[in-house]
């Protein structure tokens, strides 16, 4: 919409000067070479610790980085890819990239990061952008963001983009330009725990606005007010990889580093990794690969001479293993070899199936030959598996270098952390509970080991020393292990962490291999037995100057958020707002929510800035808690994590407006509704999921009578959706039109209105009896009255794709609390009383009534079909015949102009269904 505003001041300027304007890659045949040019690697022993090039801070944030993907199911990474002139030469100088291997590397991490999704259950949202002088991001050139999981595909046009000439034309790098835009890029999203900017780079920082002072420019990259902070203050991690020209090596490597792992840059901890390639573009393949976690598995740099070694058991399977070299190599020179238990050696090409007790997928990269990955699983025919493996290269005389090697036992493999209940293991809790960890693969199975697994957890205070809580605790039967939380004797709240260091079982004379730990993290508020439980990080989007959010809390106890402002050196906000204040009907101990014993509720924190403006937003509020006995106080921060957007409004609507008559006069009237018009639009995207739920009011309770007991949104039921695409100024919610409506008053900003009276909107806004929506109807909800019993009616809730369960929890609580008393304020037309008396059926099984306003309406909500089925006002032909009363049911013609809601047969395809459940 901010772009219509734009369009709109634009055409008003063209008018005014008399103008018409309006508005307006395959895999290779492996030639070999002989066995007799060279004898496949010796094992060299198989009991050293995993080793990594990366610096232990790097390798720590990567770590943690892939525990919040295994345990958040959901990751989303934006890749910003150099897009200057250097790469294939400017004015005479040597390109860092001729062929386009940060194309190649692309593509595969994006391969890698589908491999990831689908082994994991995870969801992992990828977007591509560029920069050089500017940051290039628009979606038509560089595409939406992507779910990868499962879809190696996905990206292949959009990566593939980067290899024309337009995307090696800039003079520029920019590092400032980038950041800063990915920053505005990422707060656009909704919250995701796992959140990563991966930027490339093959030249050091310049900017023709700063080629006066390029240090002072480069020093400002780190300063408390630039976008690498607002990154990292966010807990957005920013992993740097580097193509580094001798002449630039180190400074570049040196700034680089400092941005993405140095705490003196910004102040704020460090949460990136800085990957260096060298100059060998080649080395990209290896610098992107170090965004796939290896926890239960082991990784190494090796020289091409050195093997590869690590065992087996009989309870560990499928296996990944890759190798990539770091240096280019001629075809011929590297031969990837496998040597199973049998002691057989067998080199890998896209033709081997079997080697030893294994069943083997391979592919190759023809543009970078030893390049090799493999799929590996236990056959099922009794060959042996269990023993020590030995991957190596047949190596060419005279041919050096070093190879990066990685091995993922069960990829996917992870701790699985859940409350006693078997409720998610997050918010609050109090201390003399406990929470059970278990080994579980992908698909959420538990999964039993043969060798060693011992489970480790402590308590991370936001503020203070870790509490351990549990330590080297055996975890390999595939039971559920407990962690008691009795250590923590204070309110706190942080992060509980867990690991499982695995050791496979040894067979014949090797010991078995030692493997990265699996970790697990998750985000809690513990509190004392006799004090009240609350929830620990709160996600936000504020699309108006003021929102309320809800907060969960648990008896017993009394609770309460005290007025408080939070300044902009206090937290993050975005650029241009100073403060965010915070409030609650809630805000002392006299006026206090009070809970009894496991008593559930939940306390309303209202957030206002005085001004909006796009960015992120991470603060802490303060909240305080009261034990049962009134004998204990603690404060505990209230996290705010999420974005701020900018919305049209009535203000900037109408000076663009003013402004567009004080300059020009003799601009038709019909200008201005023009303007407008084109400007009132229900936006297109994201797409639509639309459910319509039956309920009854039964004093301060909602109930659903499709199900039965209080009103609950389950993510899932929105899968049985069929997607709908608005039509620009109008769209179906269920069988209940909405039109976009501009009114007289040109000045004013244009609705959606709902075209059947009897509603009312979740906002409480209506107009003649029919409910009044914005019009980004995405995430919102109304009520559809029934004129034959004023206690019952209809939910109409519409989501978009991008709705994680958190946002559909919260409207589920908002309609929960706040529909029963919408009962009340709806106007409901008057209902005409057929044979039988007063709210018995029609002829056609439902209800019927007149419209109060205009007797020739007839604007039935859905549930209530109307007589004759004739169309209703403003709607052009009839639709489709309603459902029965309260059973909304697939839509005639299956698709968004038969309604949109509705059990389907499946998503086309079998995808493309919305995201829920994945947050």
């Amino acid at each position: 919409m901010r772009v219509f505003t734009r369009l709109l001041a634009v055409a008003s300027t063209v008018a005014l000067a008399g103008m018409a304007s309006s508005l307006g890659a395959l895999a290779q045949e492996d030639p070999g070479i002989p066995p007799e040019q060279a004898p496949a690697p010796e094992p060299a022993g198989n009991t050293a610790a995993p080793q990594s090039s990366l610096s232990e801070l790097s390798q720590k944030n990567l770590s943690e980085f892939g525990s919040c993907i295994a345990s958040s199911k959901s990751a989303d990474l934006l890749f910003v890819l150099d897009q200057s002139a250097s790469l294939v030469g400017y004015q005479g100088s040597t390109p860092t990239d001729a062929e386009s291997f940060r194309v190649d590397a692309t593509r595969d991490i994006a391969t890698q990061l589908a491999h990831l999704g689908a082994d994991s259950g995870a969801s992992i949202n990828v977007k591509l952008a560029g920069f050089g002088s500017e940051y290039y991001s628009d979606s038509a050139d560089y595409g939406e963001w992507v779910d990868v999981s499962g879809n190696p595909d996905a990206l292949k046009e959009q990566i593939e983009k980067f290899r024309s000439s337009e995307r090696v034309a800039d003079l520029e790098t920019d590092y400032g330009t980038a950041y800063a835009g990915a920053l505005r890029e990422m707060a656009q999203r909704p919250s995701n725990d796992c959140r990563a900017v991966v930027f490339f780079t093959d030249g050091n920082f310049y900017s023709d606005e700063a080629q006066g002072d390029i240090e002072g420019a480069k020093n400002a990259l780190c300063a408390d007010n630039s976008a690498v902070a607002a990154l990292r203050s966010s807990h957005i991690r920013l992993f740097n990889v580097g193509l580094v020209p001798p002449e630039d090596a180190d400074s570049q490597v040196d700034l680089l580093t400092r941005l993405s792992e140095n705490q003196t840059c910004t102040g704020h901890e460090p949460n990136g990794a800085f990957f260096n390639a060298g100059q060998d573009p080649a080395a990209l393949f290896a610098a992107f690969r170090n965004l796939i976690p290896t926890s239960g598995g082991m990784s190494k740099n090796a020289a091409f001479a050195e093997s590869f070694d690590f065992v087996l058991d009989d309870s560990i399977t499928p296996v990944r293993l890759s190798a990539i070299p770091k240096t280019s190599v001629r075809e011929g020179e590297l031969v990837p070899t496998l040597t199973g238990p049998d002691g057989q050696t067998v080199d890998l090409t896209p033709e081997t199936t079997r080697i030893a007790g294994a069943e083997t997928n391979v592919s190759v990269n023809d543009k970078l030959p030893g390049m090799v990955d493999v799929s590996m699983s236990k056959a099922a025919d009794g060959a042996r598996w269990a023993g020590e493996w030995t991957f190596g290269y047949r190596v060419a005389e005279g041919s050096e270098g070093e190879y990066s090697a990685s091995m993922v036992m069960i990829p996917g493999l992870s701790v699985n952390l859940t409350r006693a209940d078997g409720g998610e293991a997050k918010g609050g809790i109090n201390s003399d509970e406990v929470i059970k960890a278990q080994l579980v693969d992908g698909a959420g199975n538990p999964r039993s080991l043969e060798g060693e697994g011992l489970l480790s957890a402590a308590f991370l205070p936001s503020q203070g020393d870790p509490i351990p809580l549990v330590e080297n605790q055996p975890i390999v039967n595939g039971e559920q292990v407990d962690i008691p939380l009795e250590a923590i004797d204070t309110a706190v709240n942080g992060r509980l962490a867990t690991r499982v260091d695995i050791t496979t079982k040894g067979a014949d004379d090797a010991p078995g291999t030692r493997l990265n730990p699996i970790e697990a993290e998750t985000s809690l508020t513990v509190t004392p037995s006799d004090m009240p439980s609350v929830g620990s990080v709160q996600v936000v989007t504020m699309d108006d100057k003021e929102v309320t959010i809800d907060v969960p809390a648990s008896g017993p106890g009394k609770i309460w958020v005290a007025d408080q402002s939070i300044g902009a050196q206090e937290g993050t906000l975005p650029d241009g707002v100073d403060k965010l204040a915070v409030s609650s009907t809630h805000n002392s101990a006299d006026t206090a929510l009070e809970l009894g014993e496991g008593e559930q509720g939940t306390i309303p924190v209202t957030l206002r800035m005085d001004t909006l403006a796009d960015g992120p937003l991470n603060a802490a509020a303060v909240i305080d808690l009261q034990s049962a006995d009134g004998q204990r106080q603690a404060q505990l921060p209230l996290e705010l994590q999420g974005s701020v957007t900018t919305p049209v409004n009535k203000t900037v609507f109408g000076v663009a407006m003013v402004l567009a008559i004080v300059l020009a006069l003799l601009i038709p009237l019909a200008i201005l509704y023009l303007m407008k018009f084109v400007s009132g639009r229900i936006p297109r995207r994201p797409k639509l999921f639309v459910k319509t739920i039956p309920v009854r009011r039964e004093g301060t309770r909602l109930i659903r009578t499709d199900k039965g007991g209080d009103f609950v949104l389950d993510p899932q039921e929105f899968f049985e959706s069929v997607p709908v695409t608005p039509a620009g100024r109008s769209v179906n919610l269920g069988t209940y039109p909405v039109r976009v409506r501009s009114g007289l008053n040109p000045f004013t900003p244009a609705q959606a209105v709902v075209d059947k009276a009897g509603t009312i909107s979740g906002k409480g806004r209506a107009r003649n009896g029919h409910a009044v929506l914005p019009l980004a109807v995405h995430n919102g909800w109304f009520l559809a009255g029934n004129p034959a019993d004023p206690d019952s009616g209809e939910i109409v809730v519409a989501v978009d794709n991008l709705a994680q369960s958190p946002r559909v929890a919260a409207l589920s609580e908002e309609i929960r609390a706040n529909a029963p008393a919408l009962f009340d304020s709806v106007e409901l037309p008057a209902v005409d009383t057929p044979p039988g008396g007063p709210g018995a059926p029609s002829a056609q099984g439902g209800y019927t009534w007149t419209e109060t306003t205009s007797p020739s309406a007839s604007n039935t909500p859905s549930g209530f079909p109307q007589p004759n089925g004739q169309p209703q006002w403003g709607q052009g032909p009839a639709q489709p015949p309603a459902s029965p009363p309260f059973n909304p049911g697939p839509s005639p013609e299956g698709g968004p102009q038969g309604g949109g809601f509705g059990p389907s047969s499946g998503w086309p395809g079998g995808s493309g269904g919305p995201t829920f459940g994945k947050s």
